[in-house]
Order: structure tokens, then sequence, then C-alpha cells
């Protein structure tokens, strides 16, 4: 984390509010947190990481015992499974990133989902002692583990877009219902192990539960995230309805109020020199990009005296 601290230089943010400036209810203030609830997309998003996590946990806590207790395998594929797993997860990432431009979150969201799906239903049908198949269906999970993770975290930074000072909070609900999720569960599939109600260690329907917990937990997962992701087919990520939009026109008004605004300007290319703008809104919280109508919008613009020549007369907007 210090390594983190001091090596990571933060790009400075020249056009944003403080505390101060920002009216009440702004989406760009820290503690105003609590208007993330109003947004649909919030409890998509959450739902989607929500069965990520589900997926990529749960296999890979009950893989080892489903190689053993279902399949009879050697004990040594207890670490052999996982490690294919891991290792044809971080080849995937590669990956993300292209599909990602050729057919954008969702696409490769949906893409995700088919491999889990498909590997789901290729478990049930492993026989005992198969173990090229069981290294086939490790592959498939961490490549469609590792590109559901990837592609819920990339959605869950286009919900936060600009607004990084309530990010905190948006990361740490995921996080949260990831958690509990596992955790509930986790102590779901312990309480209905069926060696609870006959008291004993171990017992032959064990062989079958693993499999069923494998196959039924991840299918689960996988068809709650795709009708989530429906739900979400006409909606662009990171944007509302609910936004504002500021125009020409109400530019050129909010630059001739200089009694209520100040000016800052930053060098460009050549002498040529450019207002650096920010408005707020006064309606409750907008997440994403601005779009709609805007008027009589309160504006701040972020005074830099330093390299603004008294006499240059102000810049006229184009028209």
């Amino acid at each position: 984390m210090l390594i983190f601290h001091i090596g990571l230089k933060e790009p400075p943010r020249s056009c944003t509010f403080s505390g101060q400036v920002a009216v009440k209810g702004s989406k760009r203030r820290a503690d105003n947190w609590i208007h993330w609830f109003k947004e649909i997309q919030f409890y998509q998003v959450a739902a989607l990481y929500m069965c990520t996590r589900l997926i990529v946990n749960i296999t890979q806590v009950y893989i080892p015992m489903y190689t053993l207790e279902t399949l009879s395998l050697n004990k040594d594929t207890i670490a052999k499974i996982p490690l294919v797993v891991y290792v044809s997860g971080f080849l995937s990432t590669f990956l993300t990133k292209p599909l990602n431009k050729c057919y954008g979150r969702k696409g490769t969201f949906f893409l995700g989902l088919l491999l889990i799906a498909g590997t789901s239903l290729w478990m049930w049908f492993i026989p005992k002692g198969y173990l090229l198949q069981t290294y086939g269906v490790s592959v498939l999970l961490g490549v469609g583990g590792s590109t559901l993770l990837v592609t819920a975290l990339t959605m869950l930074a286009d919900l936060i877009g600009e607004n990084v000072e309530t990010g905190a909070f948006v990361y740490g609900a995921m996080s949260f219902t990831d958690k509990l999720s596992n955790g509930i569960a986790v102590q779901l599939i312990q309480i209905f192990h069926p060696c609870n109600s006959l008291g004993e260690a171990c017992c032959p329907k064990c062989d079958l539960y693993y499999r069923e917990v494998m196959v039924f937990v991840t299918g689960g997962a996988t068809i709650i995230s795709l009708l989530v992701l429906l739900t979400m087919l006409k909606t662009k990520i990171g944007e509302f309805k609910d936004g504002a939009v500021v125009d020409v026109t109400v530019q050129d008004a909010l630059l001739s109020k200089t009694a209520s605004v100040s000016t800052s300007y930053s060098k460009t290319t050549g002498s040529s020199k450019s207002p650096c703008l920010m408005y707020e809104p006064t309606t409750p919280p907008k997440y994403g990009s601005l779009n709609g109508t805007c008027q009589n919008i309160p504006c701040s613009i972020q005074e830099d005296y330093s390299s603004y020549d008294e006499t240059t007369p102000s810049p006229k907007t184009s028209r």
C-alpha cells in the first residue's frame, strides 16, 4: 500500500468541485453517497457483481471435493485442478480487452455466462475417473470466471464514472454484497450436507452432493445474471435519465455573468486560451454523463490568476 501511494501519481483535477462549492445534493459531494440508492443501475450492477463472485468463489472452494468425492480422482488433483483454473483464468485476461472493444461490456459478459453455463452442464455428465475431461472443465471454469469478473469490475468502474468522491462507497457496497452472498451460500451448502442428517463423517450421498453444488449453484447464479443482463439491454451504464446538459446558449449566458462566476484560463496550443467551466445541477445527484436540458444552473469556475493577464480581453464563444 505504501508503494501504491508513493509511486502512483494522481493527475490534478482542476475542474472539480470542492465540498464548499458544491451545492447540497450534489453528486460530487462525498457526503451524498446515499443518493446512489435511488439509481436502478446501482442494483443491477450489484446483482451482476454478486453473482459473478458467487460463481468464482463457490467453484474454487468446492472443486477439490468435487474431484475427490464425485470423480474419485487421485489426491494430487487437489493441487493440479485449481492450478489449471488459475492459469487459464490469468491467460484469458489478455483477451478481455479485445473482446470488450469488439462486443462491448454486455456482449463480453454474455460470452462469459455461456462458458459457465456450458461448463456446469458438462460437469453433470463427467463420469468417475475421467481426468482429461476434468482438465477441460477446469480450463473453461478459469476462462469463464475470469471473463465475468473482469467485465463486472469494468461495469462497476463505468457506473461510477466521474463521481469519484462517492466511488469508495460504491466499491464498498459491492464488496459487502459479495461477502454476504458468499457467506450465506457456503453456510446453506454445509447445512444441507447429507452427512449432517445421518450423523456420519462421510456417506455415499456425498458423491452426488458436491456435483449438485458445482452444477446448481453456478448454474443458478448464471441464470440470475442473465436475467439481470436482459434488463440492461437498452441501458448505457453510467448514464442516467435525470441528468442535465449544458448547451452553447447556456454557456454564453454563464460566461456573461461575471458577477457570479470567476474565470480560469488554461494554456493551449499557440496563444489562444479557453475557459475551464464546471456546472452544478440543482436537482438531486446525476451520476453519469450530463444529458437533457439545463436552465439557470449555478456555475462555479475555478480561479487561477497566475496565468491570466488582466489586460487580456474576455474570450468570446463562437456561435
